[in-house]
């Protein structure tokens, strides 16, 4: 059942849980995606497992592979595990008790989240996600490497300002508090917490 955040109370708690799920779900996926590309790594590379934190030396097309292996592990965490383990829920919105619901109530189907979690998420909103930070190094490193400084000046503050637009128009949103990809999509974070006391 969808909780209304009428009171300040309730809408300040909603808002300390949705950033706290977001920031440990990034952790989380953050964690998987060195581990996984260490992994990957290792097997390009004859087998060594080699934690990754400079790409300057990796190929173009060893970067594209860990590129790949970050984009599936975000979009199994992002989009898999709520549509098919917790609808509507990652590991720490689940938790947390907060869900991702369309048009108020229905849950949300794949399709929809992929294109929420691809567009929304990645394309517009890229500041929060570590696909993008990697995706902007690369290129940077590989390809606009002549002017690297401005580049990232280039590269990042489009995605910047929409994000901090996103981020501020949720906080405004006093009915629903919906984020830009949110607003696209259809969809909607809503709070079920049940009153049990076993989240923040």
């Amino acid at each position: 059942m969808k909780k209304k955040n009428g009171n300040s109370n309730s809408r300040v708690g909603y808002f300390i849980r949705r950033i706290l799920a977001f920031g440990i779900d990034y952790l989380i996926v953050n964690r998987l995606c060195v581990l996984l590309t260490a992994l990957v790594y290792g097997f390009m590379n004859h087998g060594e497992l080699v934690i990754i934190n400079d790409l300057t030396d990796v190929s173009v097309g060893q970067c594209a592979v860990i590129l790949l292996t970050i984009f599936l592990v975000s979009l199994f965490y992002f989009v898999y595990v709520p549509c098919q383990v917790w609808k509507g829920q990652t590991l720490m919105q689940h938790v947390l008790q907060l869900k991702v619901v369309e048009d108020e109530t229905a849950d949300v189907d794949v399709m929809t989240m992929m294109k929420r979690f691809i567009i929304g998420c990645l394309l517009l909103e890229g500041t929060f996600y570590y696909f993008i930070s990697v995706l902007k190094n690369v290129l940077i490193l590989k390809f606009l490497y002549s002017n690297p400084q401005m580049m990232d000046w280039i590269l990042s503050g489009p995605i910047v300002v929409i994000s901090v637009y996103s981020l501020v128009s949720s906080l405004l949103d006093k009915k629903q508090s919906r984020m830009l990809h949110d607003r696209l999509f259809h969809t909607e974070v809503i709070d079920v917490y049940d009153g049990t006391g076993k989240v923040l």
